[in-house]
C-alpha cells in the first residue's frame, strides 16, 4: 500500500460526517474565498490559481453555503465539482449554472496528518523508526487504518485540536467520534505480508501493542 501520508482525503471526512461543512466549518482552515466563481455543467472557473492554493480531487467547499467536492482538476484555475457521493452508486448531482457564485474552500489536513501520526505511534509504527515505512507498506488491510484515522480526525476536529485554540467546538461530537476510534482500535487486527505472496505472514492486535513516543 501507499504510505504517502495521511490516508484519508478531506471528502473522506465529509462522507463520515455529512454535516461537516456546517458543523465543524469553525475548525476549518481557509484555503480560498472566491467570490466571483463561474459554474458550468459542473466546471468551476476561479479568478485566481485554485492549484497554487492546494485545491485538489478530494478538496471541499461551499458554494453559496451549499457542500460539494472537488471530483476533477481542469488546469489551475478550473475544477469540476459535485455533491458530495455519500451513495458511490448514486448519479453525480451538479451546482446550478452561473456566475458571480461564491465559492469558499475549506480545508482539515491539519487534522488528517495529526490523526495520522496518532494512529501510527497508536499501532507501534512510529514513522521514526528504521524499519516503520517498510512495515506499513506490508500491511494488507489498509482500509482499517484509513478509517481509525477518519475517526480520530474528526475527534480532533470537533475538539477544535488546533496551535491556540483550547475551547472544544463541539464537546458531543468529539466524544462520539473519540468513542468510534476507541470501539474500532479496541481488539482490531493489523496484517503483514512481507513477501509479496498476498498471505498475510504476521498478525497484531492494535489494543496490545506498544505506544511509542518521543
Amino acid at each position: 500500500m501507499s504510505h504517502t501520508p495521511p490516508f484519508s482525503l478531506d471528502r473522506d471526512l465529509l462522507r463520515a460526517c455529512p454535516t461537516l461543512l456546517t458543523d465543524g466549518a469553525a475548525a476549518a482552515h481557509l484555503k480560498l474565498d472566491e467570490p466571483a466563481a463561474s459554474i458550468n455543467n459542473g466546471r468551476l472557473t476561479a479568478s485566481s490559481s485554485l492549484e497554487a492554493k492546494g485545491v485538489r480531487v478530494g478538496s471541499l467547499l461551499t458554494v453559496d453555503g451549499r457542500p460539494y467536492e472537488v471530483t476533477e482538476n481542469v488546469n489551475a484555475t478550473q475544477i469540476f465539482i459535485a455533491e458530495p457521493a455519500f451513495d458511490p452508486d448514486a448519479p453525480r448531482i451538479l451546482p446550478q449554472n452561473g456566475n458571480n457564485r461564491n465559492a469558499v474552500f475549506l480545508d482539515f489536513a491539519a487534522y488528517r496528518i495529526a490523526a495520522y501520526q496518532d494512529v501510527r505511534l497508536r499501532i507501534g509504527l512510529d514513522p521514526e523508526a528504521q524499519d516503520a515505512d517498510t512495515r506499513l507498506a506490508a500491511v494488507t488491510n489498509p482500509s482499517l487504518l484509513k478509517q481509525l484515522e477518519i475517526f480520530r480526525a474528526l475527534e480532533l476536529v470537533f475538539a477544535r485540536f488546533d496551535v491556540g485554540r483550547e475551547a472544544a467546538l463541539n464537546p458531543y461530537w468529539a466524544g462520539f467520534y473519540g468513542g468510534r476510534y476507541a470501539e474500532l482500535l479496541s481488539g482490531a487486527t493489523l496484517r503483514f505480508d512481507f513477501n509479496g505472496d498476498a498471505f498475510a505472514e504476521q498478525e497484531r492486535r492494535f489494543d496490545v501493542l506498544p505506544v511509542t513516543r518521543r
